[in-house]
């Protein structure tokens, strides 16, 4: 069988961006992995470096069409719409029957061959039934959910629900809106519900869909972060990552972690070394930490909070000051 291509779409040069694809590269030594981005991530070992720019026709007529319902910046959500059509283009362009694609945060612990090798009559796969962390396409299945995605901006009855769904968050003040994750969820009910959820065990094995959310995972409630963040409980055998699904009481394998959001400062933890060996916190951790664009992005976080402590102190002394 010809090996399944990996996919990873991603603009900026991102100090966790190496480390993924190096893992990735580790466990998939003979396949392609493609990274669809901009100039700023040339040069980067292991990948095809794939510049976006020349895949995005679709991806433009998409932007004529998106309306924004989100409490998210608009070319965040755009964006997570726009690297689907990105995707559809370059697979067809090369040719692509089947493929893989990786969210950029998301650590590989397993050969991509094997792990999907039962999911290859799907449409596409997901985590807790929205995430696309770890997906695997098809031509047919691609094409489908990137004409979804205009029907949902395009045709009234679609745009309406939307529309509606949002006013009720908002109403209930919940954070987020309406994203990529809506569609994966709204495919299944209206186009097809052909779709395997990997999030949850199947002999023995899973995907991570949040590191920082149990989805039926034993929580490390005894190592939470500065606020208040608990992770999965992650027990290692063979320096391969399990956790114990508490409805069974079974250890399952994860085949990646997602390290979503502010989780990718736990990378070094994780990571293993051109050996496949990991080795968590002591003298590889500080210097992971001082690497030039780990200490770049540190500092430039420390200066973002101490900025939005400043606007927010303004406020509460003007606020003291009219009463």
């Amino acid at each position: 069988m010809e090996r399944l291509p990996i996919i990873l779409v991603h603009t900026g040069k991102s100090y966790y961006l190496e480390p993924i694809i190096r893992q990735a590269r580790w466990f998939n030594p003979e396949n392609r992995i493609c990274l669809l981005s901009d100039a700023s991530t040339k040069g980067i070992p292991g990948v095809e470096h794939v510049m976006m720019d020349g895949y995005m026709e679709s991806a433009k007529a998409f932007e004529k069409v998106y309306q924004h319902l989100s409490i998210n910046s608009y070319q965040f959500e755009l964006f997570c719409f726009q690297r689907w059509f990105i995707v559809r283009d370059f697979a067809k362009a090369q040719g692509l029957k089947r493929f893989v694609c990786l969210d950029s945060d998301f650590l590989l612990f397993d050969q991509v061959d094997a792990f999907f090798a039962s999911c290859l009559d799907y449409d596409f796969t997901v985590a807790a039934r929205i995430g696309p962390v770890f997906i695997l396409f098809n031509e047919q299945s691609i094409d489908k959910f990137c004409g979804f995605c205009m029907d949902l901006y395009t045709r009234p009855a679609y745009l309406s629900f939307l529309h509606d769904s949002y006013k009720s968050m908002t109403e209930r003040r919940e954070l987020g809106g309406i994203c990529d994750m809506t569609a994966f969820g709204l495919y299944q009910k209206h186009v097809s519900d052909n779709v395997l959820d990997i999030a949850y065990p199947r002999n023995g094995v899973c995907v991570d869909h949040r590191i920082r959310s149990s989805f039926g995972f034993e929580m490390d409630e005894a190592h939470t972060d500065m606020m208040g963040h608990a992770c999965k409980k992650i027990y290692w055998a063979g320096n391969r990552p399990f956790g114990r699904f508490l409805p069974t009481g079974e250890f399952v394998r994860f085949a990646g972690l997602h390290l979503q959001g502010g989780a990718k400062k736990m990378l070094p933890r994780f990571l293993l070394d051109a050996d496949g060996v990991r080795h968590p916190g002591g003298f590889h951790a500080l210097l992971w930490n001082l690497r030039p664009s780990v200490l770049k992005h540190t500092l430039r976080a420390a200066w973002q909070w101490y900025s939005n402590w400043e606007v927010l102190k303004q406020k509460v002394f003007k606020r003291q000051v009219r009463n």
